[in-house]
């Protein structure tokens, strides 16, 4: 939407579009530990959609140095981090770094699509909405695994490495 919204100006732009942000926080962590119910870790789908995940770090400083390239402006960059994998694979990385050993429940969209629906009517605050399931289903990969390196001649952390130390449960200090 604030694709077109950018073109309907007539103003030159980059658009900057990433395959899957990650962060040591918010985002896909809510929704892996809303995801564990009872004694099952659910994964809507099959799981086996592919992304190509980059470290939030990575993604700021692709945005700052998209600044300073004036060849960048009027287009639409891919970026991803350098590996792709699967939902299932990024939700393993999460359990892994957590210690959860929950049997792993694979639902059928239509299963979790319904009520993301209903619950989507009722509440302002969902725990998963129409979009998150139909975002999860559908691969999601940048314009190559070198995205990075070739527009800014450097190359993203390696999320695999990078989820098992961030994602880890740290205690709350106290405020």
């Amino acid at each position: 939407m604030g694709e077109q919204e950018l073109a309907k100006t007539g103003v030159a732009g980059t658009i900057l579009r990433f395959s899957f942000v990650l962060a040591e926080e918010g985002g896909i962590l809510n929704d892996f530990e809303r995801a564990l119910i009872g004694p099952f870790a659910v994964i809507p789908g099959s799981g086996q959609a592919k992304l190509q995940p980059i470290l939030r770090d990575d993604a700021a400083r692709c945005i700052v140095e998209t600044v300073a390239k004036p060849e960048l402006l009027g287009h639409i960059v891919e970026l991803g981090g350098p590996e792709v994998v699967t939902y299932e694979t990024m939700f393993d990385w999460f359990l892994g770094a957590r210690g959860i050993k929950k049997a792993k429940l694979k639902l059928p969209v239509p299963l979790v699509a319904i009520p993301a629906v209903a619950l989507e009517a009722v509440s302002t605050n969902p725990p998963i909405t129409r979009d998150e399931v139909n975002m999860i289903q559908a691969d999601n990969l940048a314009a190559g695994i070198d995205s990075v390196s070739s527009h800014f001649g450097w190359r993203p952390s390696a999320p695999s490495s990078w989820a098992p130390v961030n994602w880890a449960k740290r205690p709350r200090t106290g405020r």
